[in-house]
């Protein structure tokens, strides 16, 4: 059955609604909202300007009685251009026209018409789509911008903090290089003393020993000395034998 204009325009308006709120992501539905809501689709506004046909209707000034067959004429070239049979034959003669044939052509043109209205809602649903998927690609670029300017500062960021930690590493390679030859420094010091001090030992000691054979040798020069005075200050005896050695 042909669907009336306002269905259609109804259906329309409905498909529209549930395309936005399920198709469309959150950032792309707030962009779009006010735009789908706000303007009118070009269906409605062909439907809109339609509308005063049906209540204020008036007679065209195509035919009159004095140029019908000139009428039935065109109608028919321009029913068979669109592919319809032809509402009057000429040839047979006859100048009344059957009402079936009429009807007939009235309701494909009416056909013609709905069709003609679906085709247009679905261009307009696949042009909604479109522009959605543009208003999305859109902002998606724009997010894909802000994240790239982010990643450029981010990436300036750790640049500067690398030249930092560059100069704070290299700072410590020159503080641990100097610590490093002051530690050779005094290791060569320490060294050079345990050296100083191990010579110093071995001459103590070279001396001590000579001290102590010198110390021996005044001591057994002494004894040997005492032992001289006790033989030549021998005092004889009153009978003057010698003294015997004690042997036993």
């Amino acid at each position: 059955m042909p669907e009336s204009s306002s269905g259609v325009l109804f259906s329309c308006y409905i498909s529209r609604k549930e395309y936005c709120d399920y198709f469309l992501p959150p950032e792309v539905k707030d962009i779009r909202s006010s735009s789908v809501e706000c303007r009118p689709s070009p269906l409605r506004q062909f439907s809109q300007s339609s509308l005063p046909l049906h209540r204020n209707y008036m007679l065209s000034d195509f035919c009159t009685e004095h140029n019908v067959q000139e009428c039935l004429s065109h109608i028919n070239q321009e029913v068979s251009s669109l592919g319809l049979p032809p509402l009057w034959m000429e040839a047979s003669g006859s100048s009344e026209m059957k009402v079936v044939p009429v009807l007939n052509c009235m309701y494909d043109l009416i056909q013609l018409h709905h069709r003609g209205l679906r085709t247009l809602e679905n261009m307009e649903v696949e042009q909604l789509k479109t522009s959605s998927n543009v208003d999305f690609l859109q902002l998606s670029s724009t997010h894909l911008k802000e994240r790239l300017e982010l990643s450029k500062r981010e990436n300036t960021g750790l640049l500067e903090r690398e030249r930092q930690l560059q100069l704070k590493v290299k700072t410590l390679q020159n503080s641990l290089k100097t610590e490093k030859e002051e530690v050779q420094k005094l290791q060569n010091i320490i060294a050079s003393r345990a050296s100083q001090y191990n010579h110093e030992m071995k001459r103590k000691e070279r001396e001590f020993h000579k001290l102590k054979e010198r110390l021996n040798q005044l001591l057994a020069d002494k004894k040997e000395k005492k032992q001289a005075i006790d033989v030549l200050n021998s005092i004889g005896r009153a009978d003057g034998k010698r003294s015997l050695w004690k042997t036993a």
